[in-house]
């Protein structure tokens, strides 16, 4: 082996030597972070040598080679604690409260502070809960998920909580997510008044509540659960105009069930599909010779990969599908026009895929081309293949499909779900 070779190999061991020392399994990852919190301590860093323990505790080893520390540093101990008193002073949000709250169970759970301080710690957590609660500094409402914060289960800090939601409820009616089965849990409650109980049936009869929603209520409202289940079922009628059975019954299927929605016959509202136009159209596949002169490929590729003035050649094999449309969904209830929409419009599809690149000199030679010419034959030769035209039929019916569901009588059963 060379003098030259030896150094290169030399380096690239000391190079891999030097990586391998940054590559800790998760025992000597909690071991080193023991070690700076340590070294943070003595030199009084409270806030590093703290931050250094709250990252070991999240190795699997971490919480263990913390309690052993600590039992034998009990000034460290102190201002752990110390640490985590003034991160749950500082919280001001439910997300963040739950993970502080899941951290204290840690601590509890693996024993790393003695018994007092963790005691102490969840009841000044506790504490702050409550007094975040009543000032509203954390704005708690069930809308949050509180199972985990039981200092904001008893009677005073839940009514809170309670008041602070039916205002919200109030002035977000249409929330994309509401509480409602959290609302029952709390009516079902043995401790709950009967004021709050009141409070609940009201909110609730204010709102127009959600077939998703209904099970939940009925637990507790049987009869409003019942009557809003009512007002959110109808039937309907599909008549189909100008096309065939299998147009129908493809149809009814992309509709779809809808619950709340009965497709029967003598429905409270007709719906009427009419065909006005559907063409479809398949382009068998075609071949068609592409040619691109030495300027028009990229600068670099020609200068490198071409002979000067030579062309670049492929064939371009192209296919494609297309429907032209036009459909007019009505319908009536009770004999009276609600509504008519026109679907039309055409949609295509097409695929094309590229063969025997080559490159022609200017003596007419010809020689195989590895390479892209240029962003042209990059779009060109894209290899999709067409969507056929039952795949286009698909898309037509949805969007037909989708004009129904705007029906008024339908579209209040669907936005309520």
């Amino acid at each position: 082996m060379s003098i030259a070779a030896r150094i290169i190999t030399l380096s690239v061991a000391l190079l891999l030597a030097g990586c391998a020392k940054q590559f800790y399994t998760e025992t000597e990852r909690a071991t080193v972070l023991i070690e700076d919190a340590r070294s943070a301590f003595v030199s009084g860093d409270i806030n590093t040598g703290s931050r250094s323990v709250d990252f070991a505790l999240e190795r699997e080893t971490g919480p263990a080679q913390a309690r052993a520390y600590f039992a034998t540093n009990p000034e460290a101990a102190a201002a752990y604690t110390y640490h985590v008193e003034q991160q749950i002073a500082s919280l001001r949000g439910v997300q963040s409260s739950q993970q502080r709250r899941e951290s204290l169970q840690t601590l509890r759970r693996e024993e790393v502070l003695p018994a007092a301080n963790t005691d102490w710690l969840n009841r000044f957590f506790d504490a702050e809960m409550t007094s975040a609660n009543k000032s509203g500094a954390i704005p708690i409402t069930l809308f949050d998920d509180i199972s985990d914060l039981p200092a904001l289960q008893l009677p005073q800090p839940r009514r809170l909580i309670l008041d602070r939601t039916i205002s919200r409820l109030a002035r977000e009616p249409d929330a994309a997510s509401r509480p409602i089965a959290r609302m029952i849990a709390f009516y079902k409650l043995d401790d709950t008044s009967m004021e709050e109980k009141t409070l609940i049936r009201n909110a609730l009869m204010k709102l127009k509540l959600r077939r998703s929603e209904l099970d939940a209520v009925g637990e507790v409202f049987n009869d409003v659960a019942v009557a809003r289940r009512n007002e959110l079922t109808t039937t309907a009628t599909l008549v189909v105009l100008g096309a065939d059975r299998l147009f129908k019954d493809d149809l009814a299927q992309t509709i779809g069930i809808e619950p709340g929605i009965e497709w029967v016959a003598g429905g409270a509202t007709v719906v009427t599909v009419e065909k006005l136009r559907h063409n479809e159209t398949v382009q068998p596949e075609r071949a068609q010779t592409v040619i691109y002169a030495f300027h028009e490929v990229d600068i670099l590729k020609a200068a490198l990969l071409m002979p000067k003035n030579a062309s670049y050649l492929y064939e371009l094999i192209s296919s494609g599908s297309s429907v032209e449309y036009g459909y007019v969904v009505t319908a009536t209830t009770g004999g009276k026009p609600i509504f008519e929409e026109v679907v039309r419009g055409t949609i295509s599809s097409e695929g094309g895929r590229c063969q025997n690149a080559r490159v022609q000199n200017v003596f007419g030679g010809v020689t195989p081309a590895s390479f892209t010419a240029n962003d042209d034959m990059l779009a060109r030769c894209r290899g999709e293949t067409a969507e056929g035209v039952d795949v286009l039929r698909s898309k037509v019916n949805r969007q037909i499909a989708a004009a129904v569901m705007r029906v008024p009588a339908l579209k209040m059963i669907v936005d309520q779900r």
